[in-house]
């Protein structure tokens, strides 16, 4: 069975896999800590020695098709502030970070988008978990990954990140963990189709 390589375009981003140029993006993105206040697992130091190797183990598991981590990239515009870009105009981080499967052969993709802030409050969160979403639902062969759920998690206290999935017509799959300290969406593929419908 052949894995897809994802290489996907929205209005203003392109999402891929990461390459080892990257690592050096990668390891400021993370190591801004507007970026990681609500990551529940914020890597402690990171280097863009540390980077290198995970984008090793990214591809080898993007090979076997059991996770999809891509780089989030914008091109270089005249707006104030784009000569700030990082090489590669990396922007951001996400895509599915594993795929499982339930009792009954249903396919589940774990997923999460993340984006520097100084790209903030420009849309591209949205733009990038759509294309991410459009991406773990389309069929193998249709260049996707065939999946028949999706879910993904926030810490309660993210109101950015819930505001944005609520705006996205996601508030009916929205749950709280037992413990109040998470969230998670939960949704099909049908609903994420119904979800596409209402806001078009």
């Amino acid at each position: 069975m052949s894995f897809p390589n994802p290489i996907f375009r929205t209005e203003n981003l392109t999402l891929r896999p990461a390459v080892p140029s990257d690592a050096a993006s990668l390891a400021a993105i993370f190591a801004n800590p507007l970026n990681t206040q609500h990551e529940p697992h914020k890597p402690s130091s990171p280097t863009v020695e540390e980077y290198q190797g995970r984008i090793a183990k990214w591809n080898d598991l993007r090979v076997s098709g059991k996770a999809y981590f891509l780089v989030i990239t914008r091109p270089p515009t005249t707006e104030t502030g784009s000569g700030s870009l990082p090489a590669g105009g990396v922007i951001g981080f996400g895509g599915i970070n594993a795929i499982s499967a339930d009792a009954q052969g249903k396919r589940i993709a774990d997923l999460g988008v993340l984006i520097d802030s100084s790209e903030w409050r420009k849309g591209y969160g949205r733009e990038a978990l759509q294309a991410t979403l459009d991406f773990a639902f389309r069929q193998v062969e249709a260049e996707g990954v065939g999946c028949d759920e999706a879910f993904f998690e926030t810490l309660a206290m993210n109101t950015p990140f819930q505001r944005l999935a609520d705006r996205m017509g996601m508030t009916k799959w929205k749950r709280v963990t037992s413990d109040g300290k998470e969230v998670e969406y939960r949704f099909s593929k049908e609903d994420w189709e119904g979800i596409k419908k209402q806001s078009s």
